[in-house]
């Protein structure tokens, strides 16, 4: 019976240890085996290294580590059992040892100071030395050891800014070093290499972020490659790159480090910048914590490459993803967008329109952005419908193939909505779209769309939209006829406007060289017309003077008039500010106090320091003066003492010429009497 033991008595049956144990393993056992046989789902990061390689180079380095250390290699295989007898050497006393604490820099800008560069390029050496051929190795080894260098105690790990750019912030020396070693790379191996390279060290940076490390000699190795090949991040599947992204998004700083790292290749080729905001960056608009990074790389993006940028082979399928987030439809746009986020997206919008309407080709734009007009119903805003149909009519203007392109699709489809809608937009807005389309081309297409829908006609199945479609086709032809049939009145209008200035001119000028001389003068005053002219301008001069003179006289009287009437109301006025300004006067008096009582310290302060400085220009003042004195002292009695000198030198000068004066005035007077002598 159950319950009773072998010696026939009764037991509980929690109480029997054989049973648990029994229990126990053996409940184990099938529990461990039921969960061995069920499937099992492997969690696999799509960013996936080669692991072949990986191994294989392990494998190189451990057989070149136990060829250097034999030694080592041998004591490691010794075996760990002895006689009893014997005391093993391993048991011995162990002696502490002191662990040397290795301190790390604490920011990038100490660490990088610290990066040797020969060390790098000997361990390099010998990577290339064992792996010859295997050129991913060589990069791999190169991220790892920088890595190590550049390890320090602070990391950055917002991501939100692209202000830190760490290759250019690296020596000039170990910049130049970086970029050979990845021109080699490149040229023996190839972009596949670089691809598999930049797939590595994005595993790694996220690895590390996890781990609350910067990893800044796999940020610095990224930012290297996009320098010189940003074309090398397009080798991965992007697809796989966004379902990494939402697998980290438990930890956003994880999923913002693989977006910083992406965007850097975004910056130096703009082709590939859009091609990651199309595929990468657009799918996160949602998420509330990978906001601020998606809308600084687009604004970086922007900014960096200015307003007229040049992008060849560029998708049109680019545009309809920023058309979509922009400007979004009845069904919305691919995820959901906050108000603010779509203002600026908004902005940006006229930037990638113009970047596709200047380098994609047109008419296959056209082409699609006409079957997008499938989803423009009469429910969606006007907004959205405006734009794409403004978009539609800009490639008919520029690229006249796309008439081609819009005749083949209404033939083929038989007159669709999206056709009808255009040509009720060009009618609606033909006063100002008239002079940019192309008419000829325009009526040579209307013409076969009524060929189409008289074709349709005449037959049994009809398309679904025929009467819409052949409804807007006879409007177009008639306003297109209206316009051939009509006659050009401001063209002939200003033809003759032109011509009769011209003759005037020829006839003044040229001719007669004098207005009163000329034949335009001498028609005008024997039609009447200068007649009529002057009888006109004397009537008008007449009238003028008249209402002068009225204005002259009433003026004044209507303004006392208008003085009068107001007068009450100013005085009202007047009386009414006088008692706010005694109201604000009166209750600000316990303010005005108050303030004064904070600000009479102050003003003390200030007054005592001015008149230290008062009393101190004036000591200096004092002292200058005294100075001034002294020296007009020692000047006058330099003068009273040079006095005697000078005129002791003027007497003596004096003499000098007195007695050069008389002994000339009697050579003089001598050298007359004997000439007088001599003449008589």
């Amino acid at each position: 019976m159950p319950g009773i033991s072998s010696g026939q008595q009764w037991q509980k049956v929690g109480d029997s240890k054989k049973d648990k144990s029994y229990s126990n393993s053996g409940g184990g056992d099938k529990k461990k085996k039921t969960l061995n046989d069920l499937p099992t789902l492997e969690k696999g990061c799509p960013l996936k290294p080669d692991e072949t390689i990986f191994s294989q180079y392990a494998r190189i380095m451990s057989q070149k580590k136990s060829k250097s250390h034999p030694s080592q290699t041998q004591t490691t295989n010794i075996p760990s059992h002895q006689p009893d007898g014997e005391k093993s050497p391993h048991k011995q006393k162990k002696k502490p040892r002191h662990s040397t604490k290795i301190v790390l820099p604490k920011t990038f800008e100490e660490a990088v100071k610290k990066v040797s560069v020969s060390e790098l390029s000997s361990c390099l050496s010998d990577v290339k030395a064992a792996a010859t051929d295997h050129y991913g190795m060589w990069l791999t080894e190169l991220a790892a050891n920088l890595n190590n260098q550049l390890d320090c105690q602070e990391g950055e790990f917002t991501f939100s800014k692209f202000t830190s750019n760490y290759f250019t912030m690296c020596p000039k020396q170990l910049r130049h070093w970086i970029l050979k070693t990845l021109n080699d790379v490149e040229t023996s191996g190839g972009a596949d290499c670089l691809s598999a390279f930049v797939n590595h060290c994005l595993l790694c940076v996220i690895d590390l972020t996890g781990q609350h490390r910067p990893g800044y000699g796999y940020r610095v190795c990224l930012q290297a490659v996009a320098s010189i090949h940003p074309t090398a991040v397009l080798g991965l599947t992007l697809d796989s790159v966004t379902d990494a992204i939402q697998a980290n998004l438990t930890y956003t700083p994880k999923a913002m480090c693989i977006l910083w790292s992406l965007s850097w290749f975004g910056f130096s080729s703009l082709y590939v910048g859009i091609s990651l905001w199309s595929h990468v960056f657009s799918h996160f608009l949602s998420i509330k914590s990978l906001v601020p990074i998606t809308v600084n790389y687009l604004d970086e993006l922007v900014s960096r490459y200015g307003e007229q940028p040049e992008c060849q082979n560029l998708s049109a399928g680019v545009f309809f993803t920023m058309l979509d987030y922009a400007y979004p439809s009845q069904q919305g746009p691919p995820v959901a967008v906050v108000p603010a986020l779509q203002h600026k997206l908004k902005q940006h919008y006229p930037w990638f329109r113009d970047i596709v309407f200047r380098n994609a080709p047109l008419e296959e734009f056209f082409g699609k952005l006409l079957n997008k007009c499938l989803l423009l119903r009469i429910s969606q805003p006007a907004e959205t419908k405006n734009e794409v149909l403004r978009c539609l009519v800009h490639c008919l203007s520029l690229e006249p193939k796309c008439y081609k392109v819009w005749n083949q699709l209404y033939s083929r489809e038989g007159g669709s909505v999206h056709s009808s809608l255009l040509l009720h937009h060009i009618h609606s807005n033909w006063g100002t779209l008239s002079h940019r389309l192309e008419r000829q081309h325009l009526r040579s297409t209307v013409l076969a769309f009524n060929a189409v829908n008289v074709s349709f006609e005449t037959g049994n199945a009809r398309p679904k939209h025929y009467s819409l479609c052949d409804k807007e086709t006879k409007r177009m032809l008639l306003v297109l006829d209206q316009d051939i049939n009509r006659l050009p009145y401001r063209a002939i209008i200003t033809s003759l406007i032109a011509i009769v200035i011209f003759a005037i001119i020829t006839d003044v000028r040229i001719i007669n060289d004098s207005v009163y001389n000329s034949q335009s003068y001498k028609f005008l005053k024997d039609s009447g017309i200068l007649d009529s002219c002057e009888i006109v301008y004397n009537s008008a001069s007449v009238h003028i003077d008249h209402s002068l003179s009225w204005l002259q006289l009433n003026v004044p009287v209507y303004c006392d008039v208008a003085y009068s009437a107001v007068k009450p109301y100013v005085a009202y006025t007047t009386d009414k500010l006088l008692q706010t300004a005694v109201y604000i006067a009166t209750n600000s008096a316990y303010y005005s106090s108050t303030l004064w009582t904070s600000l009479k310290p102050h003003v003390v302060y200030t007054s005592d320091k001015l008149s230290e400085c008062c009393v101190y220009v004036a000591e200096m003042t004092a002292v200058r003066r005294q100075h001034v004195v002294e020296s007009l002292h020692v000047a006058l009695r330099w003068v009273d003492s040079s006095l005697p000198h000078l005129a002791e030198f003027l007497r003596t000068y004096c003499y000098a010429a007195s007695a050069v004066a008389q002994d000339s005035f009697a050579k003089l007077t001598a050298y007359s009497q004997g000439w007088l002598s001599h003449s008589g």
